[in-house]
């Protein structure tokens, strides 16, 4: 007769099965940690955002000031969506999920990196696939730096205040506009001389945008970020 294990040695089975998966996958018990971090970071970013604005609120209604008060209610609204705190947020405050972004960006990066090294393929792939859905994701605090394209060397540069703009290789100013996060995690932007573009993640540091012209016609071109 099989009789159910007791609670505790249930827990302690299932805690040492974990321990073996990690030291089958070191990489992989990395990259789980990282991702485990992350999400603490972000509960914490957003818990303390939150109170800046519940602060800042509080202070336009003792002002009297409802233009500032909805223009609050504007920016949270537009934090909740995208992640993207408005200039006038404590620089500490902005940094501070940037910094997790980042942890987490590398970490992947890491992995992938470790995976080739040892040979798996396989694994290496489906991390990189799994990076790329989480920049897609959360697109649109990344989009923010300077984006060359592949056939000439134009740049797109944009800002976390969502203005973007586009210079030709020599430096020269083309046009400028405005970005906005789509609903399936692309890019979509308006340009000032009438032409639009929808940007998507194919990897972590290349776009591929879709230009569109005001007569209809479609331009792909391919976009990496530039480190500086």
């Amino acid at each position: 007769m099989c009789r159910p294990l007791p609670a505790g040695t249930a827990l302690i089975l299932a805690a040492l099965v974990a321990r073996a998966a990690a030291d089958d996958d070191p990489t992989r018990a990395k990259l789980d940690q990282a991702k485990a971090a992350y999400g603490r970071s972000t509960e914490r970013h957003r818990r303390e955002v939150g109170e800046w604005f519940d602060g800042q609120v509080e202070k336009a209604r003792g002002q009297k000031d409802k233009k500032a008060k909805d223009r609050l209610d504007e920016d949270r609204a537009a934090f909740d969506k995208t992640g993207l705190l408005p200039a006038t947020a404590p620089k500490g405050l902005r940094d501070q999920g940037k910094a997790g972004r980042d942890a987490l960006d590398r970490a992947f990066l890491a992995a992938v990196g470790d995976y080739t090294r040892g040979g798996k393929d396989k694994e290496a792939a489906a991390t990189e696939r799994e990076f790329v859905a989480f920049v897609r994701k959360s697109s649109a605090p990344r989009i923010a730096g300077r984006w060359a394209r592949d056939r000439d060397g134009a740049v797109i540069a944009a800002t976390a205040n969502h203005e973007v703009a586009e210079y030709w290789a020599t430096g020269k100013f083309s046009t400028k506009g405005t970005w906005a996060p789509g609903p399936g995690g692309e890019i979509e932007m308006r340009w000032e001389n009438g032409w639009s573009a929808s940007g998507e993640f194919k990897k972590p540091d290349v776009v591929t945008v879709v230009w569109k012209s005001p007569r209809g016609e479609l331009h792909p071109h391919d976009y990496k970020r530039l480190k500086k």
